[in-house]
């Protein structure tokens, strides 16, 4: 064997030992790189099956339009998984409908509701209750509604079910172009009901016995009127939800000074044509008494009308101006077990329950925004001519609010009401028909979670100066 060859054994003997040592890990380090494995592709996510709701809402011409329009063109836009069969029903009509939806096993995903729809809802467990963690109700909508709508009130295991839109309450309403065409700004309305009711007098003009220009008209709102004037005198319409005050001392009072603006001071007829805001839309009227709910009525109806409102006048110039009720609201009322639809459903509900669509419903519905958040908005302050009262009245301290009665109580106010005025039954006599209805009422319902009254009111101070 030559050299040559024997050396080149050796050198393959001598590779093939080395293999596995430092030799071998030079050779390789020399070697290019092997090609990096292909990443794993992670198949592309499906996509959402999308969840078809039901939803109910008040049906309500001054709202129903924006409520078919934003839902279209933002919350769908936002949630295009999300489809909304939207259904205005009559508001009386809701509580029933719901029961016979329940037994059919048909109720809708979410529901608006009255506020005095919630007490039986709940009873019957129609609603569902606010998941942790929705909605920070304290901070969000402030002490007053924290504390009320948590049911059952003071139980460890109370919860949310609804909470408000926000706060409506009433005002005087002003028709600017009269107010200018008599020299006078809204400014120039007096604070005191003594001196309002002598300014009214002299911009109201009677032709007989029929008013032809006034200037205050509240013939077709005069319980509510009295109302509000039981509560600037210090008087409650309810102690407790067991008690009815409409024999206090106060609400007495109030019901005969309406009667005195009706019969003594002349600023009303008792039969008067109308409603007040049709007299004031219409330009028969200088001011007009009416809660602010009236106010998408008059954007929708009488769109080239200039006008504002004041608060209303009050004993002494100073609140409180009178009672204040929350509208409520949306509540979820579905009967689904499927974790994609109650998700669906509650992003639903916190879109309702959000700035965007609370910021435009409250201008139809003429309620201050329950979301603090939106009260620092020029929209929603004093500065604003056609919010001025409602940003005034519903700030704390300067209102009252009982909580909610139950729903047959309601007609018997204006029953009372009705024998006062149209009937010229004395005010003892038409509240000794009608109290025993409402006590027999108060006393066979458990409202104590609802309705709080003047001792519920009282209780909690802290109502009266924090949001």
């Amino acid at each position: 064997m030559s050299a040559s060859v024997s050396r080149s054994l050796s050198r393959r003997r001598f590779l093939s030992l080395a293999g596995g040592t430092a030799v071998g890990a030079f050779i390789a380090a020399c070697a290019p790189p092997a090609p990096a494995p292909a990443p794993e592709v992670a198949p592309p996510p499906a996509e959402k099956e999308k969840v078809k709701l039901i939803a109910w809402f008040t049906d309500r011409r001054t709202i129903n339009e924006m409520t078919k329009e934003v839902m279209k063109s933002e919350f769908q836009v936002r949630n295009p998984n999300i489809e909304v069969d939207i259904q205005f029903i009559p508001e009386p009509d809701i509580p029933a409908k719901m029961a016979t939806a329940y037994q059919a096993g048909q109720a809708p995903d979410l529901s608006s509701l009255d506020e005095t729809h919630l007490p039986g809802l709940w009873f019957n467990g129609f609603v569902q209750p606010i998941p942790e963690g929705v909605i920070d109700v304290r901070v969000e909508m402030g002490a007053r509604v924290a504390d009320v709508y948590k049911i059952p009130l003071g139980s460890p295991d109370a919860k949310y079910y609804a909470l408000p839109n926000g706060n409506m309450t009433s005002a005087v309403h002003y028709n600017e172009e009269l107010l200018d065409k008599y020299g006078y700004t809204w400014e120039d309305i007096p604070t005191k009901w003594e001196d309002f009711i002598k300014w009214a007098q002299e911009l109201t003009i009677w032709d007989g016995d029929e008013v032809k220009q006034w200037g205050f008209t509240f013939a077709g709102s005069g319980s509510a009127l009295a109302d509000a004037v039981c509560f600037q005198m210090g008087g409650w319409t309810y102690k407790n939800h067991k008690e009815v005050l409409i024999d206090s001392p106060e609400m007495k009072a109030a019901y005969q000074f309406v009667l005195d603006l009706f019969d003594k001071y002349k600023l009303d007829s008792r039969f008067s044509p109308l409603t007040p805001r049709d007299r004031l839309g219409q330009g028969m009227a200088v001011t007009a008494y009416e809660w602010t709910w009236v106010q998408g009525f008059l954007t929708n109806q009488y769109p080239d009308l200039q006008w504002g409102t004041v608060v209303n006048p009050t004993f002494t110039g100073e609140p409180p101006y009178g009672r204040a009720s929350d509208d409520l609201g949306f509540a979820v009322t579905s009967q689904s077990e499927d974790p994609d639809r109650l998700e669906a459903t509650w992003t639903l509900w916190r879109y309702l329950v959000g700035p965007d669509y609370q910021r435009r419903y409250v201008k139809f519905r003429g309620t201050h925004p329950s979301l603090l958040e939106l009260w620092d908005e020029p929209d929603f302050t004093p500065e604003n001519p056609r919010w001025r009262a409602i940003a005034i009245t519903t700030q704390p301290g300067n209102y009252r609010a009982p909580g909610i009665w139950p729903i047959e109580i309601v007609p018997l106010w204006g029953n009372a009401w009705s024998l006062i005025r149209d009937e010229g039954v004395p005010i003892d006599d038409a509240i000794a028909q009608v109290k025993p209805q409402m006590q027999k009422i108060l006393e066979a319902s458990d409202y104590g979670s609802f309705l709080l009254g003047k001792e519920g009111w009282e209780a909690n101070p802290i109502w009266m100066t924090e949001r």
